[in-house]
């Protein structure tokens, strides 16, 4: 019983650490918890290098924004070859991408209308970003998103133990409890 009352405190203290920290990886698309929506228009962020080339900003409809997407655009065709950073508050959400010649664009999304949540896209220049007020900004390969990534794992790898013994000892108390009890000393003398 003691080693439960020394290890629940520890195990909720890293459980949120570890929470914090994946809301915090939410973000750039690196969270195990997928109970987040935290981003307007009902965005989600993914991560998965191995298909679709790394990140991607997906909305509620399935429309989605990620390396390899062309787009039409005065004339010409920009091909993402990366989402650099995005932009965000409660009514607009920008993002920047960098196409296959390393020239840098800024595609702004909003609502079609009040009422509908799909999503229609725009580029805007760099002038027209003086515009949007109090934007929160995200910057997807930031040294400090990867070390929180590996927090987050480390903690993952120490708390799965530790859950595992309490689990294990409370299991095994609660078998001493029920066995010693006289519900079970009658079952016994029923079989016998």
């Amino acid at each position: 019983m003691k080693i439960i009352r020394i290890l629940t405190p520890i195990i909720l203290l890293l459980l949120s650490i570890f929470y914090f920290l994946d809301k915090q990886l939410f973000f750039v698309g690196r969270n195990d918890l997928k109970i987040y929506n935290l981003l307007p228009f009902n965005i989600k962020t993914d991560y998965n290098p191995d298909y679709g080339g790394g990140f991607s900003l997906t909305d509620e409809k399935g429309f989605s924004i990620s390396k390899g997407d062309t787009y039409h655009v005065k004339g010409k065709y920009i091909k993402i070859n990366k989402i650099i950073k995005y932009g965000y508050n409660e009514s607009q959400f920008v993002i920047q991408i960098e196409d296959t010649t390393a020239a840098k664009h800024y595609l702004k999304l909003s609502l079609i209308n009040k009422i509908s949540t799909y999503i229609s896209e725009i580029f805007i220049t760099k002038d027209e970003l003086r515009f949007y007020n109090s934007i929160i900004w995200v910057d997807i390969d930031n040294e400090s998103n990867y070390k929180n990534e590996m927090y987050h794992t480390a903690l993952k790898f120490i708390l799965l133990p530790l859950i595992l013994i309490v689990v294990y000892k409370l299991i095994k108390q609660i078998w001493a409890l029920f066995i010693n009890s006289k519900f079970f000393n009658k079952i016994l003398l029923f079989f016998e």
